[in-house]
């Protein structure tokens, strides 16, 4: 079973690959840091649909991190570090 210690930077990126509607819900609940009353209010949704959906990404977010390997947290990290540098309008030149 692979180390479930990851950076914050590793767990962002795994959260920006959760589907609809957990991606949004656990970006604003795990790194922002804000209550399931307050994203239920951001994102228009009922408070109970929303800790159901931040239920449901957290458990689909542990499955992830109990299956990643060193070479796919490699591969996590340069994926968010490629996804900043073209939101922020850098170029970007691929390994």
């Amino acid at each position: 079973m692979a180390s479930l210690k990851m950076t914050a930077e590793e767990i962002a990126a795994l959260v920006d690959q959760l589907k609809e509607p957990y991606r949004p819900v656990c970006r604003l609940c795990l790194l922002e840091e804000r209550t399931p009353e307050e994203a239920a209010r951001l994102l228009g949704r009922p408070v109970k649909t929303v800790q159901t959906q931040l239920y449901r990404g957290k458990r689909l977010l542990r499955q992830q991190l109990e299956a990643a390997d060193e070479e796919t947290r490699e591969k996590i990290l340069l994926a968010a570090k490629l996804s900043r540098q073209i939101l922020d309008g850098q170029e970007v030149a691929l390994p």
